[in-house]
C-alpha cells in the first residue's frame, strides 16, 4: 500500500485503469475526518504524473479545474460520481498529483460488452435498458441545471453506483457556463479552452457543431445522449457509424473487436454526422416493447 498525502491509499497491485499521459487509478481508500473521527471510504485513486515546467503547470490547472468542476455538481446532485478528496501539491518522488473518488462498479460499455455473450445488448430486457436511459437522463438533465455541459457523454464515462444505478463520470472536458440563467441558445461556449491546457480532443463521434468548429451550446449533451441511447438499446456505437459484420469464415473465434474503427471509418463517420445521415434500423432488432415508436429529426 502506498500512502499519498494524509488521506489518501491505494493498492499499487489493484490497477481499475489507464488513462492518457501515463495516469491510472487505482483501488485504494480515503480517509474522511481527523483524529478518533477517521471514517475509511473505499475509492478510486487516480494517480496523475506531471511533466515537467509548463506542460506541467497547465495539467495541474486542468485537473483543479475538472475538481472544482465536480465539487460544484455535487453540492448540486446525487446523479454524478462523488469526489471525496485531493492532494494537488507535489511534494513527493514521483512528481504526481492524486484524486480521490467514490469507488463505483462496472461501466456502462462494460456492461453492455458483457451482454454479447448472451446475444448483446437486446438480450439485457427492455426494462433495465430502459431504467439505464431513465438514470442517465436524469443525471444529464442534473449537470445542465447547475450550469455545466459534461461534453464527453459516452458509455464509458457512466459508472454503476453503490446502489446499482449508473452515474455520470470524467468532468475533465466540463465546462461551467456563464450564465445558467439564460436560455440554452445564449450560452455558447469553445473547447478551444483545452487548448490552452495542451490537451487535444478527438473528433470521432463529436457532435456536428464540434466537428464544424461552430459556438457550442448545451445541445451538444442532448446529442450525445441520443447516441447513447441508442448504444444503450442496441449495443452498437453510433447510429452514424458504418458497423462491421463479423465475416466467420476461417475463423477458429472470438477475440475480434468488428467495432473498431479505421481512419477511414472515423472520417466516414464524421460526414455522416455534419450531413445529419444516420441509420436506426439496428433499433428493429433492439427487442423492444411492441407498442415502441421510434422516431429522430
Amino acid at each position: 500500500w502506498v500512502n499519498a498525502g494524509r488521506n489518501i491509499w491505494y493498492n499499487e497491485a489493484e490497477i481499475l485503469g489507464r488513462g492518457s499521459l501515463g495516469t491510472i487509478v487505482f483501488k485504494g481508500f480515503y480517509d474522511e475526518g481527523a483524529g478518533n473521527r477517521v471514517v475509511r471510504r473505499d475509492a478510486a485513486i487516480k494517480r496523475i504524473p506531471l511533466p515537467p515546467g509548463e506542460r506541467g503547470d497547465n495539467m495541474k490547472s486542468l485537473v483543479e479545474r475538472e475538481i472544482a468542476i465536480h465539487r460544484h455538481l455535487n453540492e448540486r446532485s446525487t446523479r454524478v460520481t462523488y469526489i471525496l478528496g485531493s492532494k494537488l501539491d507535489v511534494d513527493r518522488g514521483d512528481g504526481a498529483i492524486y484524486s480521490a473518488m467514490e469507488l463505483c462498479g462496472e461501466s456502462l460499455a462494460t456492461w453492455l460488452k458483457n451482454a454479447g455473450s448472451r446475444g448483446g445488448a437486446p438480450a439485457i430486457s427492455h426494462i433495465d435498458r430502459m431504467d439505464a436511459v431513465r438514470q442517465l437522463a436524469h443525471a444529464v438533465e442534473d449537470v445542465h441545471l447547475a450550469g455545466v455541459t459534461h461534453n464527453d457523454i459516452k458509455a464509458d464515462n457512466c459508472l454503476r453506483g453503490s446502489e446499482g444505478e449508473f452515474k455520470l463520470a470524467d468532468l475533465g472536458l466540463g465546462v461551467r457556463l456563464k450564465d445558467v440563467n439564460k436560455a440554452t441558445d445564449g450560452n455558447t461556449y469553445s473547447l478551444t479552452t483545452f487548448e490552452g491546457y495542451g490537451v487535444n480532443i478527438g473528433l470521432q463521434g463529436r457532435p456536428p457543431e464540434v466537428l464544424l468548429n461552430a459556438q457550442l451550446t448545451p445541445k451538444v449533451d442532448v446529442w450525445s445522449f441520443g447516441c447513447l441511447m441508442y448504444t444503450i438499446m442496441t449495443g452498437l456505437q453510433s447510429p452514424y457509424k458504418q458497423e462491421k459484420k463479423a465475416d466467420t469464415r476461417n475463423k477458429s473465434g472470438g477475440g475480434d473487436d468488428f467495432n473498431a474503427s479505421t481512419a477511414l471509418d472515423v472520417g466516414f463517420e464524421n460526414q455522416r454526422i455534419v450531413k445529419g445521415k444516420f441509420s436506426l434500423q439496428a433499433l428493429e432488432t433492439a427487442k423492444l416493447p411492441m407498442n415502441t415508436t421510434v422516431a429522430a429529426r
